[in-house]
């Protein structure tokens, strides 16, 4: 009370300063929590929001210590504001299934690794957002299948990354509400599933193809469809991480970039690349 007595500013204005500075510098937020408990009620939940695993960072550890402190959180507020989780490395079945069966309000996910004990976990969740190897999908696919569940029901963005599209299961056309698609490098023989999937697939809004270094086929014949987007993008390298982060705050990240470039080709019939090559956020930095 003291503190609050002896503050200058309003206190929503004196609120919304700590927020938005937790919000541009989110490295500030260990700090930030001990300015007094009123900050503590308002910063808190932005720690959580966006808890991330990528690769080659200590992420089996970060990993591991994140679910120890979780654990000692009410599952209520877990809920409420864990919202995007990424674990991008090969991390143990335990610390990983103990995460999502505490963050059931998680909408965007980004998993490269999954075992069977994960998936009751996962049935309850409303994604918006998913990450994953396509073989993962394909294994999903398969396992939830004869269940009723939610899953892929709110699915707006799903990206997939590997190889081995040519699968003709995975039914993109049933996901009800997927309006982006995004393959990684695919290959010639995926040709066909590509132009299936833009024939039969009419609310997807943007088929978003990755490609390292060059585009390998360019004369594929799906690669001229207005909906096409090229994206270079590398999963495994740091700027995904960045990328994917931008996501989850609001900015630039690949998503909107490839919608915003369809944007302008639509209003500027001159442009005949397909290769989206717009700059994500520079101001947003990735942590350490």
């Amino acid at each position: 009370m003291a503190l609050r007595a002896t503050s200058a500013l309003p206190l929503e204005l004196e609120r919304e300063i700590f927020t938005a500075t937790a919000r541009i510098f989110d490295d500030t937020i260990p700090t930030l929590l001990r300015v007094a408990h009123r900050v503590l009620a308002w910063i808190e939940p932005m720690l959580y929001r966006t808890l991330m695993f990528p690769l080659n960072r200590g992420g089996l550890t970060r990993l591991h210590a994140a679910v120890k402190t979780i654990q000692t959180k009410p599952l209520p507020f877990m809920r409420a504001n864990v919202r995007h989780v990424m674990c991008w490395d090969f991390f143990g079945t335990e610390d990983l299934t103990t995460l999502l069966s505490v963050c059931t309000g998680v909408q965007n996910l980004a998993l490269c690794h999954l075992s069977r004990g994960v998936i009751p976990h996962l049935r309850g969740l409303h994604l918006q957002r998913l990450t994953l190897p396509i073989h993962l999908f394909r294994f999903l696919r398969t396992r939830m299948a004869a269940t009723t569940n939610n899953f892929f029901s709110d699915l707006t963005h799903l990206h997939l990354t590997g190889f081995g599209l040519v699968e003709k299961e995975f039914h993109i056309g049933a996901l009800p509400r997927l309006t982006h698609l995004c393959i990684d490098h695919p290959a010639q023989q995926d040709n066909q599933l590509l132009c299936d999937i833009l024939t039969d697939c009419t609310a997807l809004q943007a088929l978003v193809c990755t490609f390292k270094y060059t585009i390998q086929h360019p004369n594929d014949p799906w690669i001229d469809h207005p909906r096409v987007v090229l994206v270079q993008l590398d999963v495994s390298s740091e700027s995904y991480n960045h990328d994917w982060k931008l996501g989850t705050m609001g900015g630039r990240d690949f998503w909107r970039r490839a919608d915003e470039f369809l944007a302008r080709k639509r209003n500027n019939k001159t442009i005949a690349t397909q290769v989206c090559d717009g700059p994500c956020d520079a101001e947003i930095v990735w942590n350490s």
